[in-house]
């Protein structure tokens, strides 16, 4: 009776250890398996993708790395108009940043968008000349003759000219009672010389300004014992210079 259950107990421990084996090699089998050869690659695989995305985005972040410079002419998103004005205009025009932009006007913004010249106010803007407006950028001499004397020759020059230069009348004369207007005649200081048969007139000096008129009267001298002592007046006007006359101003 010992001895029979002694080789029961026996024979159940040789079958459990039998079964604990055989579980042990199905399951060492079961890793080695295909099908879970596939899942497992599947699985690698997909970390592998993974390490793909990882990289992807260290791909990005290199890019990231090359950091925004204010000048490149592009508005980068770290970038506003007050710290890159360069790269980030503004929405509007800029008064006073000397361009003369869109939406600006002469009069919301003269700074950059200055007048342009008017010829003809009597004043000599900026971009006129004395060719381009004369009337504004120039003045007029006007020799009016109350003598009784037949004015023959008007000689007008620059303050510092060591001659006396053409005669301004050409080869026209001024009779009494009448006068004669030169147009044209560039800024500046100026002597005049008036001259008849026997009488000289002289001016001292005239500081002309543009768009002024410059009247210088010719009177019958005083003394014809000293003819070249003629009197004569002068009478500046503070009206605009009349673009009319008898002849241009030739120096």
């Amino acid at each position: 009776m010992g001895l029979r259950y002694e080789h029961r107990r026996h024979s159940l421990l040789f079958t459990c250890l039998l079964l604990t084996t055989i579980v042990v090699m199905a399951g060492a089998c079961a890793g080695n398996a295909p099908g879970d050869d596939d899942g497992g690659g599947s699985n690698g695989s997909n970390g592998s993708n993974g390490s793909n995305g990882s990289g992807g985005s260290g791909g990005s972040g290199g890019s990231g790395g090359v950091q925004p410079r204010c000048g490149d002419s592009t508005c980068d998103a770290n970038e506003t108009p007050a710290s890159c004005p360069a790269d980030c205009h503004s929405a509007g025009p800029t008064c006073g940043n000397g361009q003369c932009e869109a939406g600006e006007t002469t009069a919301s913004c003269p700074a950059d968008c200055p007048a342009p010249p008017i010829c003809g106010n009597n004043v000599c803007d900026a971009g006129e000349t004395t060719t381009s407006c004369p009337q504004d950028c120039t003045a007029n001499e006007v020799t009016k003759n109350n003598s009784s004397y037949t004015i023959v020759s008007i000689y007008l020059y620059s303050c510092t000219s060591p001659t006396e230069g053409p005669n301004q009348l050409g080869t026209g004369a001024i009779l009494p009672g009448n006068q004669f207007t030169l147009t044209g005649v560039p800024p500046g200081c100026y002597l005049l010389h008036a001259q008849a048969s026997t009488v000289n007139w002289r001016t001292s000096q005239i500081t002309m300004l543009a768009a002024h008129a410059y009247t210088v009267t010719l009177n019958n001298p005083q003394s014809v014992a000293q003819p070249a002592q003629a009197e004569l007046g002068l009478e500046i006007s503070d009206v605009a210079a009349d673009a009319r006359g008898d002849r241009v101003f030739e120096p």
